[in-house]
């Protein structure tokens, strides 16, 4: 088996055993201001965060740190780190991770990066999909390419 090269990437030890989630199982949601702008499939055991180039999803903003977080896949599940950034994580609009504590998510939790209460990021079931679609997802092929696209 050859490790999921974002694993190595992660600045932290991890309990949980990363794995890479079924095709179409998990989409992020990308809003600035309230206003949609972007969707991220999570096809990776690991999807990073933060302002350096090399990240999944890339956030210029000041605030936000070069490795900011780091969405984990494990088990069916999605969990969020924050990897000890400068200026924090927030879930769901009140409550600040604690750096390197991984925090389970459900559908529709979102989390804000650093000073930046104005984009959030949600987790979202994609809107094509319907129960029986992600249960299936769930024995689907996998791939380890996160794409971007816009609406």
């Amino acid at each position: 088996i050859t490790p999921d090269p974002s694993v190595r990437k992660l600045p932290m030890k991890l309990t949980l055993v990363p794995e890479r989630p079924a095709d179409g199982l998990y989409e992020l949601h990308v809003y600035s201001s309230n206003v949609f702008k972007a969707t991220i499939l999570c096809q990776k055991a690991i999807l990073l965060l933060g302002r350096d180039p090399s990240t999944d999803y890339t956030d210029p903003h000041g605030s936000v740190s070069r490795l900011h977080s780091a969405l984990i896949f494990s088990q069916r599940s999605v969990y969020l780190a924050d990897l000890e950034s400068t200026s924090g994580t927030l879930l769901n609009g009140k409550t600040r991770l604690t750096p390197k504590t991984p925090v389970k998510l459900n559908y529709g939790d979102y989390f804000t990066q650093g000073q930046q209460s104005h984009k959030q990021y949600k987790l979202a079931a994609p809107k094509k999909a319907s129960k029986k679609d992600l249960a299936e997802a769930l024995k689907g092929p996998q791939s380890d390419a996160v794409k971007k696209k816009k609406k």
